[in-house]
């Protein structure tokens, strides 16, 4: 069981700092191995890994009972240091022991001034002045989180969203309502690619901004930046891209930007880019950031670079026909016309002239469902493309098979609403042979065993030669054995890893690339790797690195087999399972051996929990203990999936902890609580500094004839203002009164749902737990000052 990666929290790292985070991951263990992709960038754990963290109530409840659950994670403290000349932006980071590595995961390198989410109850937080950026986190179900600003001038005020691009997997419903509750302004991301609003303000006027999931889920992954600022919002340009080394009048397509009013329309200027040999790179990740100054506040926008001529496709001349004709390799950026369903370009191409040909409109932040065909000199179909892998934009390579002038058809499969940013690009351009390699990011290969890799090349321009592939960064004792070379006219290759029996049992980074001869020249690549975490990603390029993690892995050398696997056990709910597991050691293993939850449980459904044990040594049959909260319901089973966790040593001695998946689930079929807690009252009125008595009254089976202790579960945000010394009740005595003491604070004042739980202890240790909650109304008498 390889472990998993969940989050960073906060999800900011400052740059030109050291921060305090909390890492989140699944089915950690003791001998973690911390990656971060980007050698600036230093990881340090500051602390041990801590218990389950599962999500309180509320739940779901009748036949949403049943949605698949959220895998349970366990955190870890860590510091993240982050050097000053670091750009913002995403940083990748992976973990990995001896039984694999997890998929990678993103937290974001900051500029910004970045304040982390401090809310009390479902109350706004209120927001210091602009420009300010919020790191939060919808951690149950139903939670909506809010935040309120105050505009210090009348003008626009813009908020950016990034949640499923740093990892988050859910879909946001943004709004923003004025003081007197009225909505202004909403953001809907069904489509799960994040984004963001500008709204119009009132100086001296206060708007609230709410957040939730659209299906109102919640988890402790749930986490998000909101970007506040004010001014205007670019969206896109037209051209999309700029060509290095030129001066070009784009136009912006944003929000506000040339009447600073709330809506869509654009303004024109003139972006000068960099000649290509001022950076470091020419591709993908090439771009030029250009602030667009405006009377109404200034927008900065990232404006991707190439090497094509780019531009508009109103510069175009006169249409020929129904087609705008393009000299040679260009990029255009153009929209289409209200009621137009498609767009023509035309180029003239040689016989056997191989040619690159794509569209796009989500890569550059448009809103098409680009559709791109070819057509040949006589005007029949040739070849066609909707999606390229990982994108809903469209691209293909073609051989001209004749001599004559081409027509590419570009078209929208999406609705149409002919707004200003429903933007596509068209691109063309000769296909040079080449090729490029591909394969998976995560590698495990078993110790005194090999593994097969999937090496796939994309081969291009016409180029059909062989392409011999090499390796770099392997640890000692891990070989790459067979013959390396994808062949002639071949499109993969399976390429062979072995690990010694006494090989080192570590995780790293490893490179492959690629060599051939083209045109009689030596031509090298690194394989591309495709990292997750980011998942609004908007063309596959922006996710492609070279780093692949190698994992030598260990087997472990036990079984956990569940007893009786076909049973239903019938447990009472509110109660303890003492569910029988046995121990089967391979012969010679004496190491410790824990059981312990899995991070993913097929269902694991509000708040069934288990947790760490440890297996007395020698043992062979353990009673391994899971509790059942009384709110979980008797109409389904409950089923909780464990796993175990071994000490071995490795070759080279270092303890190693191998983890086993248990047999077989668990099954309970949940029957009547033992024990119920209640709160006579329905509700208390008081002020801050009173000393409150609550009534509370204890039901108890004949089956549990035992004293229950009763306490308060003080919420965090009133510690240290509110008091309560739990109360046990004897086994004979039914009604009880909790004293509640309160300081005279007026962050006491609303209302407030408090907790209240009995614990009984079966044979001294097994808890039987019951809750019940109370509506405390607080009303602040004016003689009460806020501190």
């Amino acid at each position: 069981m390889p472990p998993g990666l969940g989050y960073v929290y906060p999800l900011f790292v400052k740059i030109g700092a050291t921060t305090d985070v909390t890492l989140g991951g699944y089915d950690w263990t003791d001998d973690m191995q911390w990656f971060v992709h980007d050698p600036r960038v230093k990881l340090e754990t500051t602390g041990p890994i801590g218990d389950y963290r599962t999500i309180p109530p509320p739940y779901w409840v009748g036949t949403r009972a049943g949605i698949a659950p959220s895998p349970i994670p366990r955190e870890i403290s860590a510091r993240i240091e982050c050097p000053a000349d670091a750009k913002p932006g995403p940083v990748f980071w992976q973990v990995a022991n001896a039984n694999g590595s997890s998929k990678t995961a993103v937290f974001y390198l900051s500029d910004a001034n970045e304040i982390v989410e401090s809310r009390s109850r479902d109350l706004p937080q209120v927001l210091p002045a602009l420009p300010v950026a919020i790191c939060g986190r919808i951690s149950r179900l139903t939670e909506i989180d809010r935040y309120e600003v105050t505009a210090a001038k009348s003008g626009l005020i813009s908020v950016d969203l990034m949640a499923r691009r740093l990892g988050s997997n859910f879909q946001a419903m943004l709004e923003v309502h004025d003081a007197q509750g009225q909505l202004l302004v909403d953001l809907s991301d069904t489509l799960g690619r994040d984004g963001g609003l500008t709204f119009a303000t009132t100086a001296g006027e206060t708007y609230t901004i709410s957040l939730h999931d659209a299906d109102f889920r919640g988890d402790f992954g749930y986490i998000y930046r909101l970007a506040l600022t004010e001014g205007p919002r670019v969206i896109t340009t037209l051209p999309a891209m700029g060509q290095f080394g030129t001066t070009t009048n784009i136009e912006f397509v944003g929000i506000g930007l040339a009447t600073g009013a709330a809506r869509e329309e654009s303004v024109t200027q003139a972006v000068t880019f960099p000649p290509a040999g001022t950076l470091a790179s020419i591709g993908p990740a090439a771009t030029h950031r250009h602030v667009v100054q405006t009377p109404f506040g200034s927008a900065s926008f990232d404006i991707p670079l190439g090497l094509l001529l780019e531009q508009p496709s109103s510069a175009l001349g006169p249409a020929e026909g129904n087609s705008l004709f393009l000299p040679g390799p260009t990029g255009v950026t153009g929209r289409f016309a209200p009621n137009q369903t498609e767009a023509r370009y035309a180029w003239d191409a040689v016989e056997k002239e191989t040619w690159s040909v794509s569209g796009q409109s989500q890569a550059i932040h448009g809103s098409l469902d680009v559709i791109l065909q070819v057509l040949d000199p006589q005007g029949k179909l040739l070849v066609e493309n909707d999606d390229r892998p990982g994108t809903s934009d469209a691209g293909l390579e073609f051989l001209a098979p004749v001599a004559g002038r081409y027509t590419a058809v570009i078209r929208s499969s999406s609705p149409r609403t002919d707004a200003l940013s429903e933007v596509y690009r068209f691109e063309i351009d000769r296909a040079v042979p080449d090729f490029r390699l591909t394969l998976p990011q995560q590698i495990e290969v078993p110790l005194a065993g090999k593994v097969e890799v999937k090496i796939a090349a994309q081969r291009l321009g016409g180029f059909a030669g062989p392409i011999a592939v090499t390796v770099e960064g392997l640890p000692a004792g891990s070989t790459a054995t067979g013959d390396w070379t994808i062949p002639e006219g071949k499109n993969e290759l399976t390429a062979t890893i072995e690990a010694a029996a006494d090989a080192d049992v570590v995780a790293g980074v490893i490179r492959f690339q690629g060599q051939a001869t083209i045109a009689g020249a030596e031509v090298t690549h690194p394989a591309a790797v495709s990292f997750g975490g980011n998942l609004a990603t908007i063309a596959p390029e922006e996710v492609q690195r070279t780093e692949c993690m190698l994992s030598v892995t260990m087997p472990a050398p036990f079984e956990i087999k569940v007893v009786d696997r076909q049973t239903l056990n019938e447990i009472p709910r509110g109660t303890t399972f003492l569910a029988p597991l046995e121990v089967v050691r391979n012969p010679g293993f004496t190491g410790d051996l824990k059981i312990a939850m899995n991070a993913q449980q097929d269902r694991h459904r509000r708040g069934a929990r288990s947790g760490l044990m440890p297996v007395p040594a020698g043992a062979t049959r353990i009673a391994y203990p899971m509790f059942m909260p009384e709110w979980l319901g008797v109409e389904w089973t409950t089923r909780i999936v464990v796993h175990g966790v071994g000490a071995v040593p490795d070759p080279k001695g270092r303890v190693r902890y191998l983890t086993r998946a248990g047999d077989s689930r668990i099954t309970m079929l949940l029957e009547g609580a033992l024990m119920k807690l209640e709160c006579p009252t329905p509700q208390i009125v008081a002020r801050p500094g009173d000393e409150i008595k609550v009534p509370l009254t204890i039901a108890r089976s004949v089956k549990l004839p035992l004293p229950a202790t009763v306490e308060f579960v003080i919420p965090d945000e009133l510690q240290g203002i509110v008091e309560c010394d739990p109360v046990t009740f004897s086994a004979e005595t039914s009604e009880g009164v909790l004293t509640v003491r309160t300081k005279a604070d007026a962050h006491l004042d609303g209302r407030w749902s408090w907790t209240f739980t009995a614990t009984s202890l079966q044979d001294g240790q097994w808890p039987v737990v019951s809750q019940t909650d109370l509506d405390v109304l607080f009303e602040t008498p004016k003689s009460v000052a806020m501190p």
